[in-house]
C-alpha cells in the first residue's frame, strides 16, 4: 500500500499532480477552478494574464501538462473540468494566496471570453453556465436572484431545461464563502483531530498554495495513526530537506535591501545620473549600473526563462528611486510582450508605456512620437531631464523604413539613454554594437536572475539580480514593486506623456462622438453643439499629433466625394456605416438626407433612418434598379440647393456604372449640395479614382495604393481593422458597438432608435420613397378562444398604432376565415421594402396534426415561416399568442418559426390552456403603454425588453412561460418609445 492509498482521493490527486508538475502549475489550477470547464484557449488566457511575471513565470508547456494531470478530467471536445472536491479547495487557496480580488479578475476574464462569437458553439448550455458562474463570483446574490427568477429571457431563449437550473443552483450553493481562507479551514480540521476525516482534510489543505505547512505538520505530529503517518510522509515531500547556511546564499535579494542608502529625492542631482544597484555579487556586495560612465546605451541578453523581465523591472525601479522625475524620465516599450511593465505606468517618471506586441503601424507611430520628442529636446535647456528608453524584446520590433534604434543612437545631444533586451546577439541595425557601452547576460542554465555584467572598461562580473516581486513588509501583501511605485507616486505628480499605446480595441462611434441624448426638435443626438448641422462624419480614430493618445478621425464631407477602397470584409462598409450614422446623430432629416444604393446587403442596417429618401436594395432586378437610379438623378435635380444630400453606394461599379457616372458628374456642381460616399474593391473601377477624398482599407495588392504603398502594406499585419486616412495616416476603423461581429446589428438598433426619437415627419415633410413601420394585427376567435382575446387584439393594435408609442401603420382584422387571413398576411408582407420594419401579431387557437401543432388561427406555421422568409423587410417581429392543449406546443411553434429568413428578426410565442386567460398579450401591452418595459431607461423599448417584462408579469400570475427566438440582434428590434 502506498502513501497515496492511505489519504483521500483529493489529497492523492494533488500529490500526484505536484510530483509531476513544475512549480506554479498548482497556482494556475487554482485560477482554472473558477470556470465550469476550460478549453486549451481559456487556460492559455489564464496563464498569459496572471503568470508571465516572477515568481511563477510559467512557460506555455505547463498548459498541456496541467490538462493531462490528475487534477483535470477530460470531457471530450477539448473540454476539461476539475472535480467538485478539488474545486472548492482550489478556490479557497486562490483567495488566500492572491486576495479576494483575484477570483473576481478571473471571473471578468471568463465573461470576456464568453463574449467571443461561437466560443462555446458546440456546447449550447455551457455558455450560460459559464456566465452564471462568473456572476456568482462577482455578485453571488445577483446570480441567485437570476435563478430564482426561473428561466427568464436568458433561460427560455436558450432552451435551458429544469435539470440545468437544478444543477446550477447546486453549483452556486457549493461555492465557498468569499471570506473563507485556508487558515480557517485548517483550524476547523485541527479541532476535529484525531479523526481520520480531519487527517485527510489536513493532507489536502497542506498541499495547497497559501497553506501554513509547518502548522499542519506540527498538528499531525501529535496524532498516532497510520493515516496521520501517511499524511506526514506526503507533506514531508513538499517541505523538502531543512535549509542549510549554503542555501541561504541563494535566497532572493529584495531591491529595497539595496536602496537603503538612497534618500528618495531629498538631494538635487544637478542633471547627473548616479549609479544604482541592480543585484549582488558572489560576496553579497551590491553591483551597480552607472549610465553616465558605463553607457550611454546598453543591452541585456536573456534567453527564455532566465529572469529578463524581472531584471528590467529592477533596473527601472532602481533608476526611479534614485532620481526625481524632473531629473529622469522613462519611456517603456514592450515590442512583443504586453505585461513586462505592468504597474510601472504610475511612476511619476513615466512619459509613456507602449505594451506589445508592436505592429508595423504602431512601431511607425512610436518612431514618429520619439522623433518629435528628440527634436523638442534639442531645443530645451541643458538642465533638461534625462530620458531613458527601455525596449524589451528589441528584435521583435517590426521593420520600419526609418530605423527606430538608428534614430535613437544618432541623438547624442538629446540627453538620451537606451536599454535594449532580447535573447541573442542577432543585431539587426548595422553598427549597433559600437553604440553599446555595457552588456548584461543572463545564464540559461542557472537560477533566474544569475548572469554577468560587462562594460567596455571592466572584466565580466557575476551577479544575481535583485527582485521586486517579494512582499515588502510581510504579512502585508503589497510587493516591493507596488510599495515603491505607491511611495514615489505620492511624492510627485505624473509627467506629460510623449507617446501613447495603440488602441487595444476598435473604437465605438458613441465613445468618439460622446453620449447620446434626446434634444427637442432634433431627436436623438450625440456630440457637441458645434457638430450640429455640420456635414462632418466620423470614420474611426487616429493618433493625436502630439503623441498623447487618439482622437476621432473627422472628415469634412463638403469638400468632394469620398472613395473607400479595399478588399471585402476589411471594414470598408463599416466606415460607410460610421460616416452615415455620425451624420444622422448630428444632423436632423431637415439638414441631411441620404439615397442608399446597396449591393451586397451591407447597408441594410441603415434603412430605418428617417433621413433616407430612397433606398435601393441588393435583390432588385436590373430593370428596377436602373429605373430607381434614373429616378434618383431626377430627384437630385429637383432638390438642387435645398437640403444637403448624400448618395451612399456600397460596391461602386457595374452593372450600374453608367447611372453612377451621371450622378458623379452632377455631384461636381457645387450648387447641388450633393456628395457621394462610395466603397469599391479597387481603384480600377471606372470613375472612382476621380473622387477627391480617398481612404483605403486592406488592399489585395498594396502596391496599387493611391495613398501610400508602404503604409498600405503595413495594414496587413494589423490585428484590428486599420485604414489609411486621406493624409496617409493609419487610423483604426470605428464600430457602432464593442465587437465587429455585432456591428450590423448594433447599427440597425441605433438607426431604429434615431427613427423612434425623430418626432417630426420623416425627411422633413417630404414623402419617403421607401421605408416605414408597419404592423398587421390578427385575431381569430372562431375556434373557441376566450372573449378576452378580442380585447387583447384591440389593445395591441391601439398601442402599436399610437404615434407616441409604437408609431406603426396598423392594419387589424378579427374573425376572418383562414383563407382571407392568409391573403391578408401575404399582401402585407409582399408590399414591404428593404427599409421597412414589420410587426405581425397573430392570436388564436392552435390546430394539431400527428406531428404536433402546425397551425394558429387556421394559418399554417410552415406557410407563415415561408412568407416571412420571402419578405424583403430586413427588420421583423412576429408575436403569437395561442390557446393550446399543452405547454410544449409553444416550444414547437417557436422552433418552427426560428430563423425565418436572413432578416434581423425576433419571434415571440405566448401560450395559455383552454379556458385560461391570455396573459402574454396583456403584459406586453401594459409594458408598452406605460413604458415600464424600458428596463435600461434609454427611452426605447426593444423586443427583448418587452419580452422580459411579459415573462415577469406572466410567471408571477402563474401563466405558462413564453418563448423567444431570434435571428441576429432581433431582440434589439425597437417596438416603442417609452
Amino acid at each position: 500500500m502506498t502513501v497515496f492509498d492511505r489519504v483521500s482521493t483529493a489529497a492523492a490527486r494533488l500529490a500526484e499532480a505536484r510530483a509531476a508538475l513544475p512549480p506554479g502549475a498548482i497556482e494556475l489550477a487554482c485560477h482554472a477552478a473558477v470556470p465550469v470547464a476550460v478549453d486549451p484557449t481559456l487556460l492559455n488566457l489564464l496563464r498569459i494574464n496572471f503568470f508571465v511575471d516572477p515568481p511563477h513565470d510559467l512557460p506555455w508547456s505547463v498548459e498541456a501538462a496541467l490538462l493531462t494531470s490528475p487534477l483535470f478530467k477530460e470531457l471530450g471536445g477539448d473540454l476539461y473540468e476539475i472535480d467538485d472536491d478539488l474545486r472548492r479547495h482550489l478556490l479557497i487557496s486562490l483567495r488566500t494566496t492572491y486576495g479576494p480580488d483575484r477570483a473576481v479578475q478571473v471571473a471578468l476574464l471568463l465573461e470576456r471570453y464568453c463574449d467571443r462569437p461561437g466560443v462555446w458553439g458546440a456546447h449550447p448550455f455551457l455558455e450560460q453556465a459559464q456566465r452564471l458562474t462568473a456572476i456568482g463570483i462577482i455578485d453571488p446574490s445577483a446570480a441567485h436572484r437570476w435563478l430564482e427568477d426561473a428561466a427568464g429571457d436568458s433561460g427560455t431563449e436558450a432552451g435551458l431545461s429544469k435539470d440545468w437550473f437544478v444543477a446550477m443552483r447546486g453549483r452556486l450553493d457549493r461555492q465557498p464563502d468569499p471570506a473563507l481562507r485556508l487558515d480557517t479551514e485548517m483550524d476547523e480540521a485541527i479541532a476535529l483531530l484525531p479523526s481520520n476525516a480531519a487527517v485527510q482534510r489536513l493532507a489536502e489543505l497542506g498541499q495547497l498554495p497559501g497553506a501554513d505547512l509547518d502548522a499542519i505538520r506540527d498538528a499531525l505530529g501529535f496524532v498516532r495513526s497510520d493515516a496521520a503517518a501517511s499524511a506526514l510522509a506526503l507533506l514531508d515531500r513538499l517541505a523538502g530537506p531543512e535549509s542549510s547556511d549554503a542555501d541561504l546564499e541563494d535566497a532572493p535579494v529584495p531591491l529595497t535591501d539595496l536602496l537603503g542608502a538612497f534618500p528618495m529625492w531629498d538631494e538635487h542631482l544637478d542633471g547627473r545620473l548616479v549609479p544604482v544597484p541592480f543585484g549582488v555579487d558572489n560576496a553579497g556586495r551590491p553591483v551597480t549600473l552607472d549610465l553616465e560612465r558605463h553607457g550611454p546605451h546598453g543591452w541585456i541578453i536573456a534567453p527564455a526563462y532566465t529572469g529578463r523581465r524581472q531584471l528590467l523591472r529592477t533596473i527601472v525601479l532602481a533608476l526611479a528611486a534614485a532620481h526625481p522625475p524632473h531629473e529622469l524620465e522613462l519611456l517603456l516599450v514592450g515590442a512583443s510582450v504586453p505585461r513586462t511593465f505592468t504597474g510601472l505606468k504610475d511612476l511619476p517618471h513615466t512619459v509613456g508605456v507602449i505594451p506589445g506586441p508592436l505592429t508595423p503601424i504602431s512601431a511607425g507611430r512610436l518612431a514618429d512620437d520619439i522623433g518629435r520628442e528628440l527634436d523638442r529636446r534639442l531645443h530645451m535647456p541643458a538642465n533638461r531631464p534625462k530620458l531613458v528608453i527601455v525596449i524589451d524584446k528589441y528584435l521583435n520590433l517590426p521593420p520600419h523604413p526609418d530605423s527606430l534604434v538608428g534614430r535613437l543612437f544618432n541623438a547624442d545631444d538629446a540627453g538620451l539613454h537606451v536599454l535594449l533586451t532580447d535573447g541573442s546577439h542577432d543585431f539587426r541595425s548595422p553598427g549597433l554594437p559600437e553604440h553599446l557601452g555595457f552588456e548584461m547576460r543572463l545564464e540559461p542554465n542557472a537560477l533566474p536572475g544569475f548572469g554577468t555584467f560587462t562594460t567596455r572598461s571592466s572584466e565580466p562580473q557575476q551577479f544575481r539580480g535583485a527582485v521586486t516581486f517579494l512582499p515588502h513588509d510581510p504579512p502585508r501583501r503589497d510587493t516591493v514593486a507596488e510599495w515603491l511605485v505607491a511611495r514615489m507616486s505620492g511624492l510627485a505628480g505624473p509627467r506629460p506623456w510623449i507617446a501613447a499605446p495603440a488602441p487595444s480595441a476598435q473604437p465605438a462611434l458613441l465613445d468618439l462622438l460622446g453620449p447620446r441624448r434626446v434634444v427637442e426638435g432634433r431627436g436623438l443626438t450625440a456630440g457637441s453643439q458645434a457638430l450640429w448641422g455640420k456635414a462632418a462624419g466620423i470614420a474611426g480614430s487616429v493618433g493625436r499629433k502630439d503623441g498623447t493618445g487618439y482622437e476621432p478621425l473627422e472628415l469634412d464631407l463638403t469638400t468632394g466625394n469620398v472613395a473607400i477602397v479595399g478588399m471585402p470584409y476589411t471594414g470598408r462598409v463599416d466606415i460607410l456605416i460610421s460616416l452615415v450614422l455620425s451624420l444622422a446623430l448630428t444632423n436632423t432629416p431637415d439638414e441631411v438626407q441620404f439615397v442608399l444604393l446597396d449591393r451586397g446587403g451591407g447597408l441594410a442596417p441603415l434603412f430605418a433612418l428617417p433621413h433616407i429618401v430612397l433606398a435601393i436594395g441588393d435583390d432588385e432586378d436590373p430593370q428596377a434598379r436602373s429605373e430607381a437610379l434614373r429616378a434618383a438623378v431626377q430627384f437630385i435635380e429637383r432638390r438642387r440647393g435645398k437640403r444637403r444630400l448624400f448618395l451612399v453606394v456600397n460596391q461602386w461599379g457595374p452593372p450600374d456604372l453608367a447611372e453612377l457616372l451621371t450622378l458623379a458628374a452632377a455631384s461636381r456642381d457645387p450648387s447641388h449640395g450633393f456628395h457621394i460616399l462610395a466603397s469599391a474593391e479597387s481603384w480600377d473601377v471606372g470613375g472612382i479614382e476621380s473622387f477627391t477624398t480617398r481612404m483605403e482599407t486592406k488592399l489585395a495588392d498594396p502596391s496599387t495604393s493611391r495613398i501610400d504603398a508602404d503604409r498600405a502594406a503595413q495594414l496587413h499585419a494589423e490585428r484590428l481593422d486599420y485604414g489609411l486616412a486621406p493624409d496617409g495616416e493609419p487610423f483604426v476603423i470605428g464600430l457602432i458597438g464593442e465587437y465587429r461581429a455585432d456591428n450590423r446589428d448594433n447599427a440597425a438598433a441605433l438607426a431604429t432608435d434615431i427613427a423612434i426619437q425623430w418626432t417630426a415627419s420623416a425627411a422633413g415633410g417630404q414623402r419617403r420613397l421607401g421605408g416605414g413601420r408597419f404592423a398587421l394585427v390578427i385575431g381569430n376567435l372562431r375556434y373557441g378562444d376566450t372573449v378576452a382575446m378580442r380585447g387583447n387584439v384591440a389593445a395591441m393594435a391601439e398601442v402599436l398604432g399610437d404615434p407616441s408609442i409604437g408609431g406603426f401603420a396598423v392594419t387589424s382584422t378579427v374573425d376572418r376565415d383562414p383563407q382571407r387571413i392568409r391573403q391578408a398576411i401575404g399582401e402585407f408582407l409582399s408590399d414591404r421594402t428593404y427599409t421597412d420594419q414589420v410587426v405581425l401579431y397573430l392570436a388564436g387557437h392552435v390546430l394539431r396534426d400527428l406531428d404536433g401543432p402546425n397551425a394558429v388561427a387556421g394559418v399554417g406555421v410552415q406557410w407563415l415561416r415561408t412568407r416571412l422568409k420571402a419578405c424583403r423587410a430586413r427588420r421583423q417581429l412576429a408575436i403569437l399568442d395561442v390557446c393550446t392543449a399543452g405547454e410544449g406546443d409553444g416550444t414547437r411553434l417557436a422552433d418552427l418559426l426560428n430563423g425565418a429568413g436572413d432578416a434581423t428578426g425576433a419571434w415571440m410565442v405566448g401560450s395559455y390552456p383552454r379556458g385560461g386567460f391570455p396573459r402574454f398579450t396583456r403584459a406586453l401591452v401594459s409594458g408598452l403603454r406605460d413604458g415600464s418595459a424600458d428596463s435600461d431607461g434609454d427611452g426605447v423599448i426593444t423586443a427583448g425588453e418587452a419580452f422580459q417584462h411579459a415573462v415577469a408579469d406572466g410567471v408571477a400570475a402563474g401563466a405558462w412561460t413564453p418563448l423567444l427566438r431570434r435571428n441576429g440582434a432581433g431582440h434589439g428590434f425597437v417596438i416603442a418609445a417609452a
